[in-house]
């Protein structure tokens, strides 16, 4: 099965994202309190959250493992596989839009996120394309 430079770049993308969502959501999931990750409680005050548990599974499951689920289907070339590249791509940009409307901007990672999370989604609508005329 050949594999396209999208293929590959889907893979790096997913992969490195989906790193970050599990070393940031395993860390917050340990310590709630945040202070592991330098982030004080009080980011949490506009939100419903007492403290970084829930935000931390969400980011582990959320973007940590769907991202790295999504890179293994995306590297074996799975069924469906440019579907959940859409979909991680669209789960990053909306959990970074939430955050920033629920917490403010507070850091550069937060635009650089949502920016990888819509070249995701660009990505997964190019290789659908280009799966289609492969087909025809």
């Amino acid at each position: 099965m050949r594999r396209y430079w999208y293929h590959w770049l889907a893979f790096g993308l997913l992969f490195v994202m989906g790193l970050g969502g599990l070393y940031g959501g395993l860390l917050l999931v340990a310590d709630p309190t945040g202070d592991t990750l330098q982030m004080p409680a009080y980011f949490l005050d506009p939100t419903p959250f007492p403290n970084y548990l829930i935000p931390g599974l969400l980011l582990l499951v959320a973007v940590g493992l769907l991202e790295w689920v999504t890179a293994v289907f995306t590297l074996l070339r799975q069924r469906r596989y440019v579907f959940w590249i859409m979909v991680s791509g669209g789960a990053l940009a909306i959990w970074i839009t939430v955050q920033v409307f629920m917490i403010g901007y507070l850091h550069w990672m937060q635009p650089l996120c949502f920016a990888w999370g819509i070249a995701l989604l660009l990505l997964g609508a190019y290789a659908a394309r280009q799966e289609r005329l492969r087909t025809e």
